[in-house]
């Protein structure tokens, strides 16, 4: 079981990194057990902490325990990778490939390098982050839609948009007071989060490869942080407006599940149930093929086996070395 699995076998079979990432997995899964104690004592007793009068002090302690999870999370992985003897310095930069700059000799060394100028880089930053800003205009548009129709925004409310808030009244498509029917704007609103994440990141990605940075640490650290800024956004803004501005603890509550929902099922899909049905695709392939032919006819020549002209005129027909071979034969026996 996860919670009990041998690192050690892992390392053995599978190697040192991966079996690092298995004991991540394992002190993770056993930190969770002391919050799940009184998330199961307020599932029974059919509440939620924004009820209870102390409860925001579980936020506090949730703050402590992530804290206090990645300080031991730290400290056991470097012990494990000393008892492993695995260097735990880091190397020399990586030289991205797809660095382009002007070659400059180094006057002290002698040796030839590339070198981009800092002002082009820093102008395509900017550029960069004018095409984030205006990326953002669909996500904020998105998030008053999708409050309207849950029915946050009424009249006087800055972000009010009357047809879409008619939607939320009783007994309209998108009732608010409806269990189902109340839940299928945040529906909505998570499956447009996911499509908006995954946009982006094909975007953020050519952005920065366009910048040109010379190192894969500046490379990664440089996506990361566009990710960083528009994901948080696209995912927390509507959550912050839901608790903070807007205090509606109901669509706070349903637009969490929703979301960290459909992450989980999006996840399950792509790493495990797509890689399954490729396998299972393949292997059907494979038993519809023909049956290979027998030896005796030999392989079938294809395009890319043929000789050049020139050598198949000369090569002798099969007709005229068994003439020849015949030919041998009678002059070995005369």
């Amino acid at each position: 079981t996860p919670l009990f699995m041998d690192v050690r076998e892992i390392r053995d079979y599978l190697g040192e990194e991966i079996a690092i990432f298995f004991l991540f997995m394992r002190t993770y899964l056993w930190s969770l057990i002391g919050l799940s104690i009184p998330g199961l004592y307020l599932l029974a007793l059919n509440t939620s902490l924004i009820e209870l009068p102390n409860g925001p002090y579980f936020f506090y302690a949730c703050a402590l325990w992530s804290i206090v999870t990645l300080k031991v999370l730290d400290q056991q992985i470097a012990r494990t990778r000393i008892e492993w003897g695995i260097s735990i310095v880091e190397g020399s930069e990586t030289i991205r490939w797809q660095f382009q700059g002007e070659i400059h000799t180094d006057p002290h060394t002698g040796r030839a390098f590339k070198d981009y100028p800092q002002w082009k880089r820093t102008s395509k930053q900017l550029a960069s982050l004018g095409i984030l800003l205006v990326c953002l205009i669909p996500v904020v548009t998105l998030m008053i839609c999708t409050l309207n129709m849950m029915g946050y925004l009424p009249q006087g409310v800055t972000g009010h948009i009357g047809p879409l808030y008619r939607l939320s009244e009783p007994g309209a498509l998108f009732d608010a007071e409806d269990m189902v029917k109340g839940c299928i704007p945040i529906v909505l609103h998570a499956v447009m989060v996911t499509l908006l994440n995954e946009a982006f990141q094909n975007l953020s990605e050519r952005l920065t490869e366009w910048e040109n940075y010379r190192t894969q640490r500046e490379h990664e650290d440089a996506l990361l942080l566009k990710r960083m800024i528009f994901e948080g956004l696209d995912c927390y803004l509507p959550l912050f407006t839901l608790a903070v501005i807007l205090q509606g603890y109901r669509g706070l509550r349903l637009e969490l599940i929703s979301l960290f929902t459909l992450d989980a099922f999006r996840r399950m899909g792509v790493e495990l149930v797509l890689p399954w049905i490729i396998q299972k695709s393949r292997g059907i392939m494979e038993r519809r093929r023909p049956a290979a032919k027998s030896l005796g006819d030999g392989p079938e020549r294809t395009e890319g086996d043929r000789l050049p002209d020139s050598l198949e005129r000369g090569r002798p027909s099969q007709e005229n070395l068994n003439q020849g071979g015949s030919g041998g034969t009678d002059d070995a026996e005369n």
